[in-house]
């Protein structure tokens, strides 16, 4: 029992410590993320040239050209924690929704640090996808990792308005995101922190869509719900919700008073 409780202890401490960190660096404004300057609608410059976790090249046009949106996890594979919790709470929300990688969204991750090399995106892939427990949607071909040297992190970072300061331990002090692109790799949502929610996501994912690739049920959870930049999630828009609930309420009255009349006509034909 005592040994338990020690485990418990240090998770308690590390979690805390993860979320002060976090705090520290965030803010409540929704326009002031210390970390994180916004921008909305900006374009990945199209030839930012990446390398898979297989010494591959690969670019976001490459990514990008078969009309899907995309979902890139920044992060670098030496970190010590925090990616690894961004990581993991993207693959939980991703096996938590019916949009499958590769079929209706691209998920990459891309590593801001010029020091990691293909080898440690390989580990970095295999330890993520360990936690995936054989879930076949998940795997190498439908989530890359991918490296880059200095100049393209400084215009991927410099695209996504994420600042990144290296620490005299050699670490790096980055903000806990995922991004969510438009088919034609424009910014269209951030995600903020070490968790994330399914509906947050699979929203995101529609947004950034058009439409295009998300299901009939998902454009209605869209018009129901929206942004809110304060909370930086999803919320239920009520004025929607109640305008919707009016129109199928009406629609539902309009089907059975027709049904009623055309019963009543039947009755009445000699």
């Amino acid at each position: 029992m005592t040994g338990q409780r020690t485990i418990s202890g240090w998770r308690v401490w590390t979690v805390l410590t993860i979320g002060i960190g976090i705090s520290a660096w965030t803010s409540d404004g929704p326009g002031d993320v210390h970390g994180v300057e916004e921008h909305l609608g900006a374009h990945l410059p199209p030839t930012l040239s990446m390398t898979d976790e297989h010494d591959r090249p690969v670019t976001i046009t490459q990514v990008s050209r078969d009309g899907k949106p995309i979902l890139l996890v920044p992060a670098y594979y030496r970190c010590p924690q925090l990616c690894g919790l961004v990581l993991e709470a993207t693959l939980h929300a991703a096996q938590a929704i019916d949009w499958v990688p590769g079929r209706d969204y691209h998920l990459l991750t891309v590593s801001f640090d010029s020091e990691d090399r293909p080898a440690q995106a390989l580990q970095k892939q295999a330890s993520v996808l360990a936690g995936a427990a054989g879930d076949p949607r998940f795997s190498e071909q439908t989530w890359p990792f991918l490296t880059c040297d200095a100049s393209t992190s400084e215009a991927l970072l410099g695209a996504l308005g994420e600042h990144v300061q290296r620490q005299e331990d050699g670490t790096l002090a980055h903000p806990a995101i995922a991004v969510v692109l438009t088919p034609d790799g424009a910014i269209s949502r951030y995600l903020y922190g070490i968790t994330m929610r399914p509906l947050d996501l699979k929203l995101a994912l529609a947004e950034a869509s058009a439409g295009r690739s998300g299901q009939s049920l998902d454009r209605v959870l869209l018009y129901c719900y929206r942004y809110d930049p304060a909370t930086r999630r999803y919320g239920l828009f009520i004025t929607r919700f109640l305008q919707l609930g009016g129109l199928i309420i009406a629609l539902g009255g309009g089907l059975g008073i027709a049904l009623l009349v055309r019963r009543v006509r039947v009755q009445v034909q000699p």
